[in-house]
């Protein structure tokens, strides 16, 4: 969805973020992938203000997708909570970091920084910004629960149902051998 900056009221714009919309669906489509489905629901609201040419975009979206846990491959429901939020400037009237900061000076990022964008012309694409925010707000790793004991590495057997009755040795620290090593003094 294209929104033109010059056409952004004093109040702001409130658009609603559901499935419905083609835009949305396309950005979820391309930010979670294979974890996309038609079951894949965005429910959220994105306020958008306007103040000289600077532009704030302030919401918070609810997906609820079915990933498949990292440790026992079961599928699982979970809702991945979105905050969506960035301050845009024009690009023109953006000063690049290097301009500011030495290249052998180090600038520590604050959190203002991270939230902040420049847009290039008279529009801003919403599907662009909600995509990133989607994928920025992804786990590293699905897990059912913090605790999940996951899967036998012999036989595959989920710890969750039963327990395996496959020969598991213990397998000593490679390091073990190390113990038995003499050292010379010189």
């Amino acid at each position: 969805m294209l929104i033109r900056v010059f056409s952004i009221p004093s109040g702001g714009i409130d658009i609603p973020l559901n499935k419905a919309e083609e835009w949305v669906q396309t950005a979820l489509q391309v930010a979670l992938g294979a974890l996309y489905s038609p079951k894949t629901d965005l429910v959220g609201r994105l306020h958008v203000t306007k103040t000289g040419d600077n532009v704030t975009l302030k919401g918070h979206g609810s997906i609820h997708v079915e990933p498949t846990c990292n440790r026992c491959l079961e599928t699982f429901t979970y809702t991945l909570e979105v905050p969506l939020n960035r301050h845009l400037t024009p690009l023109e009237k953006g000063v690049p970091r290097k301009q500011v900061a030495n290249e052998s000076e180090e600038v520590e990022l604050q959190v203002d920084d991270l939230n902040f964008s420049y847009y290039q012309g008279e529009e801003i694409d919403l599907g662009n910004f909600v995509t990133e925010e989607v994928v920025l707000a992804l786990p590293m790793l699905f897990l059912c629960s913090p605790d999940c004991p996951g899967l036998c590495p012999h036989c595959g057997t989920n710890f969750k149902h039963q327990r395996c009755t496959c020969n598991q040795e213990k397998v000593g620290s490679p390091f073990e051998v190390l113990k038995e090593m003499k050292i010379k003094k010189i």
